[in-house]
């Protein structure tokens, strides 16, 4: 043997020293801190930004976030920072949309081109910061592949160590842990750069589509429900999510492959020829499967929609659904459309678990036919091969790299398809009609010359669309959620107010009647430019205020709802909330107007979310007041006081121009003109003594609608009807009588009978009625219901201790616990985790067969280059059936496990991720297991890393999952305030434009969205550092591997040593997967946890109980209340305390009172949407409480 010190090649060591030269002076100049100066540190700029390339590439700037998890639980704003300033949705936006309409106006549908594809716009967009990145993965490409030569340069000095020194094993050692070290900081680094390319496109996206929201036309709304939209942003938008790492395989992985090809034919010559047949053959698998995959992912998200529109449809309207009993109903539709998307992700699943089948065992198929063919003919002349440790272990490496990229074909393929599916929707939404601001010639100040109008309107017509390709589908008033103000009665182009000529001078007070679906509501809405002007002359000088007819509420506090982001001023807000009549109802709040008043005021009566209302537009201060019925849903003294206060001659807005749309008929003589809609148009104007002597439209409708008239219409519908027994208890809905008209005429005296209730029911619910009462209950005076505590009272008059607004969502804190995970994992069996033992065995039996193979063709014995075929042929089946047996092991645990999807709720994560993360979780802890049982068996003293590797990555995993639950919380909440804003803005689209305040709903849209995308960034960045953290532990075990071969070469045996060295390799990688996908997993988990959260919630009475009635109960309305209180649920208030009544058979009970006295409440008890705190109400002598919830 010739001694280590005879040998002198240093020829390695030096370029070794120069590589970690230039290394370690490169991080030590960019490790110099950035933000040293005052201007850098007191410039606020994100973390990110702040960092130098070291600090960016080992995730150091995030390590601050890290240990203040370790101490505390991470709220959002920890995570406040985080975003650069490059990716921030203003910035982001901007840029996207001016490249995005530079396209429409190169090859826009306006000049008969096909309309521009947004997907390659995104791309084209950010290409600039994408080239860098491409560059820098081609990099690591050919780094990684560096590898392989040195793992065969050190199993031939392990063969011929005699002839190299010492130092030169060593130096190759070195080699491959420094080349490992930079993959492994340059993977992770380019990894992250992607995510915030795809997190900048995910941004840029979801702006856009708020923005288009703002100014779609009213046709376009018609079209697009607020579920449709909403989905646009949570599901299309956030397909971008890690788009650019699959796209960046597109041009890496035939790299990569032509990289591995040519290093195959180096070791294995034109034997490896069998294997790249192997791979084409895969070629039109993955065509097939991206064609079947778009397909069935169109018909998914369909589905999905269609559910999600009638879900959301069905809890906006959840109070009549229950009343009238229709849960099953709509159940069964509800359930029915699930069943269409389960049946879509079914067909995912089992197409995912096909192709899976096929890309997982395609290296060792490949190997197999490749090897086989090598000993076969792979000599020179076509003689047998030999196979070495160097030719089939490199060989083996290059072929599991190559797994990578041919698995990876699959779900790159899957993800572009999802993005460019999502994409194509949000483009056919970006590309829908907007309003035209030019129909309108606006000027913020008012005229100079007094006689001049404020408003007018020539010769105008006006349609609520130009288009009209309008499916039934997407006319019907059904399916429509978002605030159309009539496009349900007219989505198509014929005009809904023709020839009309309308001036409004300042200071006046104009008064708009007529019938039910005259056009009263439009007009206001054409003067706000919600309606397409189909000819004539529209001018509007001064600035706009708008109260719709049914109170649009912000989620926020009373004092924010009114001043709708103008600046606080004390006496001007004070006048206005005692002009309005709410001091009343602020003296009651525990918080005082700085009490939150919830999602859509949910916290408050529907009189009160009209005051509130009124209260925000008498705030701004405008020129011209567009008041679409306020009155409707007040209380004749609270109609009083607004008509005296704010509306009338004497009011507020006694200086300002007053368009009234109303149905009262009580203050008509009051105003200064009046204006008669009919069928469209404009059929009488003038004062009401004018028009009453032409004794035209309007005289008949005040004669038809005044107290005689209602008398004489009331008798001769009873005439008619049904017998007293029969209709007593069912006859929800009658008209007012002339006993009771008299009475509270000026709240009930409407012109064309547009039912008070009907605004009510869509804002608060209340069901008042008062027909021929032989008893009268009054809410509002002793004992029947009396108020008690302070609060603020909800829509039925619930009392809310709390002074915050409702900020939705609310998080746990902890890690997931293991009761949840049981709960998802029982669905397994198994016979699922037999089979992933059996695969696992049959994996790591042919690498033991391989190896065994290897030895005795060295050996030269009875098979190989000296022996027969048929003793080859014999290695190749046992080899084979080995192959074989995992392959269809495999496919039986796939075809066993996707299955589960049918365990999945409609969430979308426990759909598509969960699942996967689960296979991926078991598929990666056996092969782990196996991997490590292999290792040690084979290199006994590697069992002296063993305990320090472990260690190493159980701290790095508890530290992790410290701070990822925390955070995917906190992301998963930090979504619901931008959800929430988006469908707040659209439900108040009319007022957000009408009252030009696009602008600040845009800057609050984009602060919710960065604010998501930080708390986003911070859970991808935490997995970014977990993960460099894992390579670099990784890297150090490669290291001690290779010099535990090198300094104990003279007993090593190069083909174990290449067996082992090589599952090092995997194992660490396997080790990191597994690391990452458990933190998932559990992540995950949180989607199961709030699912179990919600279904433990207390529900109402069981719908079927062992308590059996007649068939015929109740036999006649007979009902009486026993010291009945009630509560909306438990810690709250009681709205009804010990009431006692008893209301005979064929008796009208009338319930009135004041606002938030509980007069929903009660009927809401006859109903059992709220159950009794104590003793109970009886119908026909039963105790209800006992009876099933129909």
């Amino acid at each position: 043997m010739r001694h280590d010190l005879h040998v002198e090649d240093r020829s390695g060591s030096w370029l070794l020293s120069l590589f970690a030269s230039i290394l370690s002076v490169g991080f030590a100049v960019e490790a110099w801190p950035r933000g040293s100066t005052n201007v850098q540190r007191l410039s606020g700029l994100p973390e990110y930004d702040k960092a130098n390339i070291f600090s960016r590439m080992t995730f150091y700037f995030f390590q601050p976030i890290i240990n203040i998890g370790l101490k505390r639980t991470l709220t959002a704003s920890d995570l406040q920072n985080l975003l650069p300033n490059k990716i921030n949705s203003e910035n982001g936006c901007k840029s996207l949309s001016a490249h995005w309409n530079r396209r429409l106006l190169e090859n826009g549908t306006h000049n008969g081109l096909a309309a521009p594809s947004l997907f390659w716009t995104v791309l084209q967009t950010q290409f600039a910061a994408f080239a860098p990145i491409m560059v820098c993965r081609l990099v690591i490409i050919a780094l990684s592949y560096v590898l392989p030569l040195l793992l065969s340069r050190l199993l031939t000095y392990l063969q011929d160590y005699e002839d190299r020194p010492l130092s030169y094993g060593i130096t190759l050692a070195c080699a491959m842990f420094l080349v490992s070290l930079v993959v492994a900081l340059l993977y992770t680094y380019n990894r992250y750069q992607m995510f915030l390319l795809s997190i900048a496109a995910k941004v840029a996206l979801t702006s856009m589509i708020y923005r288009k929201a703002l100014r779609l036309s009213p046709g376009s709304r018609v079209k697009s429900t607020t579920g449709e939209i909403i989905n646009h942003m949570a599901i299309d938008a956030d397909s971008w999510g890690d788009s650019y790492i699959y796209f960046t395989n597109w041009i890496a992985i035939p790299v990569e492959i032509a990289v591995a090809l040519i290093l195959l034919y180096r070791f294995l010559g034109w034997s490896m020829i069998a294997g790249v047949m192997g791979m084409i053959l895969l070629l039109p698998l993955q065509a097939w499967q991206a064609k079947v995959f778009e397909t069935i992912q169109d018909r998914k998200l369909a589905a999905m929609d269609r559910r999600v529109r009638l879900t959301t449809e069905v809890l906006a309207g959840i109070k009549v659904v229950k009343i009238y009993g229709w849960e099953t109903a709509f159940l069964g539709r509800i359930k029915n459309l699930r069943d269409k998307e389960l049946t879509a992700l079914r067909t995912i699943g089992i197409v995912q678990a096909f192709m899976s089948i096929i890309f997982i065992s395609s290296s060792l198929v490949i190997s197999l036919i490749t090897f086989g063919v090598y000993a076969q003919w792979g000599g020179p002349d076509f003689s047998p091969g030999t196979l070495t440790p160097q030719t089939v272990f490199v060989s083996m490496t290059l072929f599991a790299m190559l797994r990578g990229p041919i698995a990876s074909l699959s779900e790159a393929t899957t993800s572009t398809i999802s993005v460019v599916v999502g994409t194509r929707r949000i483009q056919e939404f970006l590309l829908r009609e907007e309003v035209r601001e030019d129909d309108i010639t606006r000027s913020r100040s008012v005229p100079r010359d007094p006689q001049e109008p404020l408003i007018l309107i020539k010769d105008a017509s006006f349609a609520w669309s130009v288009s009209t390709e309008v499916s039934n589908d997407e006319a019907d008033e059904h399916d429509r959620l978002l605030p159309t103000h009539g496009l349900q009665q007219a989505p198509e182009s014929v005009p809904a107010l023709q020839n009309i000529n309308f001036s409004v001078s300042n200071k006046s007070l104009i008064a708009i009647v007529g019938r039910i679906g005259q056009g009263k509501s439009s007009l206001l809405s054409a003067i706000i430019g919600e309606m397409y002007k189909c000819n004539g002359l529209v001018q509007v000088s001064g600035k706009l205020a708008y109260v719709p007819q049914h109170a649009w509420i912000i989620n926020a506090t009373l004092r924010d709802n009114i001043i709708f982001g103008k600046e606080y001023d004390e006496a001007r807000y004070k006048q206005v909330v005692f002009a309005c009549g709410l001091e009343p109802d602020i003296a009651i709040l525990t918080a005082g107007d700085l009490t939150g008043i919830g999602e859509r005021g949910i916290n408050l009566s529907g009189g009160q979310k009209q005051r509130v209302s009124l209260a925000r537009a008498v705030y701004q201060d405008a020129d011209i007041y567009l008041l679409d019925d306020p009155l409707s849903a007040v209380d004749a003294h609270v109609d009083k006081h607004l008509w005296e206060n704010v509306i009338g001659p004497m009011g507020l807005l006694r200086n300002k121009a007053r368009v009234l749309v109303t149905h009262g008929i009580h203050h008509l003589k009051d105003v200064d003109q009046i204006v008669v809609l009919k069928e469209g148009g404009i059929t009488e104007h003038g004062h009401y003594s004018e028009l009453m002597k032409v004794k035209g439209t309007f005289h008949k409708l005040i004669k038809e609608y005044s107290v005689g008239g209602l008398a004489r219409r009331t008798s001769q519908r009873r005439g008619s009807a049904r017998t007293p027994s029969n209709q007593a208890g069912s006859d929800l809905h009658a008209q007012t009588s002339t006993q009771d008209a008299s009475t509270s005429r000026t709240s009930s005296t409407t012109l064309g009978f547009e039912n008070r209730s009907e605004s009510d029911s869509a804002s608060s619910d209340e069901i008042a009625t008062s027909e021929n009462e032989s008893s009268f209950v009054d809410e509002g005076d002793g004992d029947v219901v009396q108020p008690t505590g302070s609060g603020t009272a909800d829509k039925d008059g619930s009392k809310h201790n709390e002074a915050d607004v409702d900020t939705g969502e609310k998080s746990k804190e902890g890690q997931v616990g293991l009761g949840t995970a049981l709960v998802y994992i029982r669905a397994l069996f198994m016979t699922i985790l037999m089979l992933f033992i059996l695969a696992q065995g049959c994996l790591v039996g042919t690498s033991l067969w391989l190896r065994h193979w290897i030895k005795k063709s060295e050996e030269k014995q009875d098979y190989g280059s000296g022996g027969s075929a048929p003793s080859v042929n014999l290695f190749l089946t046992v080899y084979a059936l080995l192959t074989l047996l995992y392959v269809a092991t495999s496919d039986n645990l796939l075809s066993h496990f996707w299955p589960v999807n049918r365990f999945s709720s409609d969430i979308a994560t426990m759909d598509d991720r969960l699942p996967n993360k689960l296979f991926d979780l078991l598929y990666f802890s056996f092969s782990v297991a196996s991997t490590l049982l292999l290792v040690l068996y084979n290199t006994p003293s590697f069992i002296i890393v063993v305990p320090f590797l472990l260690a190493g990555f159980c701290i790095i995993q508890v530290c992790f999952m410290r701070i990822s639950s925390a955070m995917v919380r906190i992301y998963s909440v930090s979504k619901s305030p931008v959800y929430q804003h988006f469908s707040e803005s659209l439900n108040g689209i009319s007022t957000i434009r009408a009252m030009q305040a696009q602008d600040r709903f845009i800057q609050e849209n984009v602060k919710w969205t960065d604010s998501m995308a930080s708390c986003f960034l911070g859970y991808m960045t935490s997995k970014r550092w977990v993960e460099v953290q894992l390579r670099l532990l990784s890297t150090v075990v490669l290291l001690f591997a290779a010099l535990f071969a090198v300094l104990d070469r003279s007993k090593a045996d190069p083909s174990l040593v290449g067996l082992t060295l090589g599952f090092t390799l995997s194992f660490t990688e396997e080790v990191t997967s597994l690391v990452r996908i458990f933190c998932d997993f559990q992540n995950h988990l949180i989607s199961v946890e709030r699912v179990i959260e919600y279904m433990d919630m207390k529900s109402e009475a069981p719908a079927l109980t062992d308590v059996l009635v007649p068939p015929n109960w109740p036999s006649q309305g007979h009902i009486r209340f026993n010291n009945y209180s009630a509560r909306f649920r438990e810690g709250l208030d009681l709205v009804i305390s010990n009431i006692s009544l008893e209301i005979l058979p064929a008796q009208k009970i009338g319930i009135v009172g004041r606002t938030g006295a509980g007069k929903s409440s009660l009927t809401l008890a006859l109903f059992r949407m709220i159950e009794a705190a104590n003793s109970h109400w009886a119908k026909a002598s039963d105790n209800t409480r006992k009876v099933q919830v129909l």
